[in-house]
C-alpha cells in the first residue's frame, strides 16, 4: 500500500503489484492473512479511532477482492513517545514492536476454531518495527520489497 500525507480514505491506493502477490501467496499457503497495525495517530491526536477505522474499511476495499481475514489495530502510542490522547497514551503490548496483536489474533483464530501456526506464518512489514514484532514472536520476516519483489525504497 502506498503511504499519503492526508490520510484519508480516499487516499488510500494500492501498489499495482499488491493484490496479485497476496493472491499469489494465498495460492501457494492458503493459510490466514491477518493485518496488524499500529496507529499512533490515534494517540497522538491527528485522527480518531473512527477516522482510521474509514481508512482501514478503505484499504480493504481497494482490493477487488479484500484479501484479510481480519487487521488488527493497536491506536496506542505511549505519553513517552508524544501520546496525548487519554485512553490512548501508553504503552501498550499490542503496539509493535511487541507482539500482542499476534496474540489477539492467536485467540481469536482460535475462537474461530482454527490454530495459527507460526512455524509456517510470514510477517511483511515496511518498518523495523515490524521485522522486531516478527523476531519477537519467533516467525519468518519479509519486507514489502522482498515480498513484493521491488527496488528497496529510499529512506
Amino acid at each position: 500500500m502506498r503511504r499519503s500525507a492526508r490520510r484519508r480514505p480516499e487516499d488510500v491506493e494500492l501498489y499495482p503489484d499488491v493484490e496479485a502477490a497476496i493472491g499469489q501467496w494465498w495460492d501457494d499457503h492458503n493459510g490466514l492473512i491477518i493485518g496488524v497495525t499500529n496507529q499512533g495517530v490515534v494517540g497522538y491526536g491527528t485522527l480518531t479511532v473512527t477516522e482510521v477505522e474509514a481508512i482501514t474499511a478503505a484499504t480493504s476495499a481497494a482490493f477487488m477482492q479484500d484479501p484479510f481475514d481480519w487487521i488488527e489495530v493497536c491506536y496506542a502510542l505511549p505519553a513517552a513517545a508524544g501520546g496525548k490522547v487519554r485512553p490512548y497514551h501508553y504503552r501498550s503490548l499490542r503496539r509493535k514492536p511487541d507482539y500482542g496483536m499476534l496474540v489477539s489474533a492467536e485467540v481469536r483464530a482460535f475462537r474461530e476454531g482454527v490454530i495459527i501456526d507460526w512455524e509456517r506464518s510470514l510477517m511483511v512489514g515496511d518498518r523495523p518495527e515490524d521485522a522486531a514484532c516478527a523476531a519477537k514472536a519467533g516467525i519468518a520476516f519479509k519486507t514489502e520489497e522482498a515480498f513484493f519483489s521491488r527496488p528497496r525504497r529510499a529512506s
